[in-house]
């Protein structure tokens, strides 16, 4: 492979990340372009380069997305009437599994940060647990189903009782054990 194509494989790498995009830039096969990795350490070296150059870029836009978020537009009557920025839960998750050195991430300038500790990301069990994260990245778990319905149900009663003009310890309920007014 001559030099040439050595140096723009290498551009495309860098800029990409992605060894068949940089092959196909210059006219050879992945498995061309691995023996000359193989044979030839100076390319070796500059491949790895490449690689990490490429690994950062792609790092920086995931610490964007996951901590000041992307654009979302908001839309009334078919216009876009404002924007606000929605951080991403998954790229963070994205990051902190596959977290450059294991204990921390680079951010957007370029330098690198604490990674957040556990208890700041969802597991899958949690997840099944109904646990989320609210707007500001504060963990909360969502109520079950029994604990929704009796919620439902009290709400509910409490506005029948309104309605009614009944006092604070009367419901209106006479007999209907349910809180479904015999339905």
């Amino acid at each position: 492979m001559a030099a040439a194509r050595r140096k723009r494989f290498i551009q495309v790498l860098g800029s990409t990340g992605c060894v068949k995009d940089a092959a196909r830039a210059i006219g050879v096969t992945t498995t061309s372009a691995y023996r000359a990795r193989k044979r030839l350490p100076d390319f070796a070296a500059d491949w790895a380069t490449a690689l990490d150059m490429a690994r950062t870029d792609i790092e920086q836009v995931t610490w964007k997305r996951a901590v000041e978020g992307a654009e979302v537009p908001i839309v009334r009557g078919n216009e876009i009437v404002a924007t606000y920025r929605k951080p991403s839960d998954a790229m963070l998750r994205l990051l902190y599994t596959r977290g450059n050195s294991g204990t921390t991430l680079r951010g957007a300038d370029g330098k690198f940060r604490a990674m957040p500790p556990p208890e700041e990301l969802l597991t899958w069990e949690e997840w099944q647990e109904n646990w989320r994260f609210d707007g500001w990245g504060r963990k909360y778990q969502q109520p079950g189903p029994e604990e929704m319905r009796a919620a439902l149900t009290a709400e509910i009663r409490e506005i029948r009782r309104r309605l009614l003009g009944l006092s604070e310890g009367e419901d209106g309920d006479a007999g209907d054990e349910d809180g479904e007014g015999g339905r």
